[in-house]
């Protein structure tokens, strides 16, 4: 099958836009774009990718050596209105996570993880309510975890690890109850673990191990009725 007759029976792609198909191959349907391998000509995401309004899901996972994307993500993804999930993830991505991402608001996922951006987690993450996934783990990313996050009530994964944040852990964390997956090991920040981290009784997955926190009282799995799996330091 001719990948790019096939893609442009559903999208119509802009022409730049069509040379990632060249030597590649990518599943697709009306408003979906998975990009499983392109041409190793392309070294970025296209600019014209902005142009496909209609587009609810994009995913461009960096699975070969040969095929990872550098470069930055363009500002002009805020015209994707109707995205609903993101995955950009192992590739080698980097600077600044541009602002206008968060104006998104129809996002579930949000995936950049395994990339190399460098900038503190930007404070408009909170204007994204329907998050279900947050995965940022190993980058750059530096400063404390913004109280923003409070507003993300609707998460179920929240991957901050294996990056730079430092700071005290912020009470908000404590209020997302749906959360099933938490993992901020290898991260420098520091301070109490609150006893409201028994609040998320739906967590299956957690991961607080070093860390420069402390447990005031001691952590005890039965707290937590779902928990599968856990790696913790207690001092």
């Amino acid at each position: 099958m001719d990948m790019k007759k096939g893609l442009n029976k559903w999208l119509t792609l802009p022409e730049p836009f069509q040379e990632i198909l060249a030597e590649g191959h990518a599943m697709q349907s009306q408003k979906t774009f998975e990009l499983l391998t392109w041409s190793s000509a392309v070294k970025s995401i296209p600019k014209d990718i902005c142009k496909l309004t209609e587009l609810r899901v994009i995913k461009m996972v960096g699975l070969k050596d040969a095929h990872k994307l550098v470069g930055s993500i363009p500002k002009g993804i805020c015209s994707l209105v109707n995205l609903v999930s993101l995955n950009l993830s192992k590739n080698k991505l980097f600077g600044e996570i541009p602002l206008e991402l968060f104006s998104l608001s129809q996002l579930q996922e949000l995936n950049l993880s395994n990339n190399a951006f460098r900038c503190e987690i930007p404070r408009e993450i909170g204007r994204l309510t329907n998050l279900v996934v947050l995965s940022l783990e190993s980058n750059h990313l530096f400063g404390e975890i913004p109280d923003e996050i409070r507003t993300l009530t609707m998460l179920t994964t929240l991957h901050l690890h294996s990056n730079g944040l430092y700071g005290e852990l912020p009470a908000a964390l404590w209020t997302l109850t749906r959360l099933e997956s938490l993992c901020l090991t290898l991260n420098m920040v520091n301070g109490e673990i609150s006893p409201d981290i028994r609040n998320l009784q739906n967590l299956r997955f957690l991961n607080l191990s070093m860390l420069n926190v402390r447990w005031p009282f001691e952590f005890q799995k039965d707290d937590f009725p779902h928990l599968e799996k856990s790696f913790v330091q207690t001092r």
